[in-house]
């Protein structure tokens, strides 16, 4: 079987573009791989930041560019965006055939990718399989993708097992740790000053860092958003650093809510529609405490040793380092956790706190694997029974009787 060498990547939001910077940059600068890089989703939308001219900064070339003119607001709107992107990607497959697709996490548009690849049989290397997020659409995705993918890599090892008790062959699947906290391995974190020199200045002391995400699978969200603000402000000592939530189904509502209160309250309050990663790593460094329902929270969070206030069930399923301190989106009780997180006894157990995501340099190891993979076909090896389902099957010409 010949090697892998023409490498597609795809990403959709700033979200997964700042996870795989350092493999889409092991991949360019490999010898051996040619990489396609595939940009849709949220990138190309100038309301959430028009995040491609970051990735053009960096100095990546755009293969494949799927721009689709629908935000994926409402429900209608994520299954047009979904149908529109599996069509770009379909074609854009037709005319290059990558030996291989590389996807991370359970977006909508993954999905889209993950489909056309596996009717056009092109493998698929799905990242952060196996997890859990009871309180997202996300949650479906992500296992669909996964029985999509011909190769997995995920982020724990609790969650290789759940992969191969899904039917994957447990040859086709690796524990490489978490890619994002690679960024916080090999960044120079920006000093206070300079993050507020970024901000014009605006920063001028202790302040959270606050991103609240539609929990897509209940209508609740925008008052859950309220409940957060309410408690938000009876922290007034508090400055509040707010990324935008993501463009699924009531996130155009959480934005327009978001920037409404951010205005009434400048001094206090900034949102931003991107920080990009090295920006938002350094504000997670000198925060007092993360909050909101990003997975940010859960997995880089306890490596920069600050404490993360989860709110609601968005993030539900998840494997917890100790720092995280979940709470119902309850206006008393979510101030009654940021309270907690910055107690001084809880800031002392996040300094001793243990990452449960955290497997070292995630790209080299990913990189030297790729490089000892041959194509295969599409799909994968045969459903993989667990063994104690294989002992209890019938054998063949046996009966109940």
């Amino acid at each position: 079987m010949s090697p892998l060498r023409n490498i597609a990547v795809f990403t959709g939001s700033r979200a997964d573009y700042g996870l795989l910077y350092w493999t889409l940059k092991a991949l360019k600068d490999h010898p051996l791989f040619n990489l396609a890089l595939m940009v849709g989703g949220n990138h190309h939308l100038a309301r959430w930041g028009n995040t491609v001219q970051q990735i053009r900064t960096d100095g990546f070339d755009i293969s494949c560019v799927l721009q689709v003119d629908i935000s994926g607001e409402s429900s209608l709107d994520t299954v047009l965006v979904t149908s529109e992107t599996q069509r770009l990607s379909a074609l854009y497959f037709e005319q290059h055939r990558p030996d291989a697709v590389i996807l991370l996490g359970d977006r909508y548009e993954a999905f889209a990718v993950a489909t056309a690849a596996f009717l056009m049989r092109i493998p698929v290397i799905h990242l952060h399989g196996g997890e859990v997020t009871s309180g997202a659409l996300d949650e479906g995705l992500r296992h669909a993708i996964t029985k999509l993918s011909t190769w997995h890599i995920t982020a724990a090892e609790a969650y290789r097992n759940r992969v191969i008790q899904m039917g994957v062959q447990p040859d086709h699947v690796w524990n490489f740790g978490a890619p994002g906290l690679e960024y916080l391995d090999r960044m120079a974190p920006l000093s206070f000053q300079a993050l507020s020199d970024s901000l014009e200045g605006w920063l001028k002391g202790p302040f959270l860092l606050v991103t609240y995400h539609p929990e897509t699978t209940g209508n609740h969200s925008l008052q859950d958003q309220q409940a957060l603000f309410n408690a938000l402000d009876e922290r007034s000592d508090l400055q509040v650093l707010v990324t935008y939530p993501n463009a699924d189904a009531e996130g155009g509502q959480l934005l327009d809510r978001l920037l409404s209160w951010a205005r009434s309250q400048p001094e206090r309050v900034r949102a931003v529609a991107s920080l990009g990663q090295a920006r938002y790593l350094s504000a997670m460094t000198l925060c007092e405490a993360v909050v909101g329902n990003s997975s940010s929270g859960i997995i880089e969070a306890p490596s920069c040793q600050v404490p993360t206030v989860n709110i609601g069930s968005r993030q539900q399923g998840r494997e917890m380092a100790a720092s995280v301190i979940c709470c119902s989106a309850e206006s008393q009780t979510i101030r009654h956790a940021i309270d907690q997180a910055l107690s001084e006894t809880f800031k002392v157990r996040c300094r001793d706190t243990s990452n449960p995501y955290d497997s070292g340099a995630f790209s080299s190891h990913f990189v030297n694997w790729l490089g000892k993979q041959s194509v295969e076909i599409s799909g994968g090896p045969p459903f993989y029974d667990l063994p104690a389902f294989s002992a209890a099957m019938l054998t063949p010409g046996a009966t109940n009787e």
